[in-house]
């Protein structure tokens, strides 16, 4: 018999591909999945629920943008803990929306899963949270209290953000990161156990005889992101390329 595992995330599945991935996988195991996470992004709604019914997991959402009650109040709420950010006061809520009135409530439910895996700047919220209520796993995509540019962290928790990633590294059962060079460089910050590294990138082609094939001629990169512009690591990537 599987375990019951919950996954806890700040966006539309859909958007979230590597939570998407890991969850379907955890299903295919036979474990029975909840996948916790905010409808932001009304027109991908559709297509968040039609993943989790082919893939075998149940999405709850805690927030729904489409619901005008629940929209109003998650901008004030969000808006609030900005300001407060803004006065020198860190506020979790700035980390998302629904946090205060659609997720805070789930934390108890959240507490009798085997296992919670968090994503996101709302799963290190959460993760702090169940403290050892139960196990955890933290998967940290970005270095979020170091990521963006500085002009971007006004109306950001930064210092709180900065506390919940030493204590995914210190007291959660597990923690993940995207590449070994992060992973070093927050243990190095903040101690605690070496994240593990789960890349974003699919292994190489395998030839006919199973071994990995190496591409003749020009070096070629590939860039997947949701987002494109400065302060993402393209400058130095564009740079380097003149190096190889």
């Amino acid at each position: 018999m599987g375990s019951r595992i919950a996954y806890v995330t700040g966006f539309n599945p859909s958007l979230n591909p590597r939570l998407a991935k890991s969850a379907d996988v955890v299903s295919r195991l036979g474990h029975d999945v909840d996948v916790y996470f905010p409808i932001v992004n009304a027109g991908r709604a559709a297509e968040d629920f039609e993943i989790a019914e082919n893939a075998g997991w149940s999405a709850r959402p805690y927030f729904d943008w489409r619901r005008p009650g629940q929209r109003f109040s998650a901008r004030m709420v969000r808006r609030f803990g900005s300001a407060m950010c803004q006065l020198g006061r860190d506020s979790f809520m700035a980390l998302g929306y629904g946090l205060l009135t659609g997720l805070l409530p789930k934390l108890s439910a959240l507490r009798k899963y085997d296992l919670v895996i968090c994503h996101q700047e709302v799963g290190l919220w959460v993760a702090a949270r169940l403290r050892q209520a139960t196990r955890t796993w933290v998967d940290l995509e970005d270095w979020y209290s170091r990521d963006l540019l500085p002009e971007a962290h006004r109306g950001r928790p930064v210092g709180l953000l900065d506390r919940l990633e030493r204590h995914a590294l210190t007291n959660a059962t597990v923690c993940s990161t995207t590449t070994h060079a992060m992973a070093k460089a927050m243990h190095e910050v903040y101690g605690g156990e070496l994240p593990e590294v789960v890349y974003n990138s699919f292994p190489r082609a395998k030839g006919p005889e199973g071994e990995a094939t190496d591409h003749q001629g020009a070096v070629r990169f590939h860039w997947f992101s949701q987002t494109i512009g400065p302060g993402r690591g393209l400058e130095t990537v564009a740079d380097a390329m003149n190096l190889v």
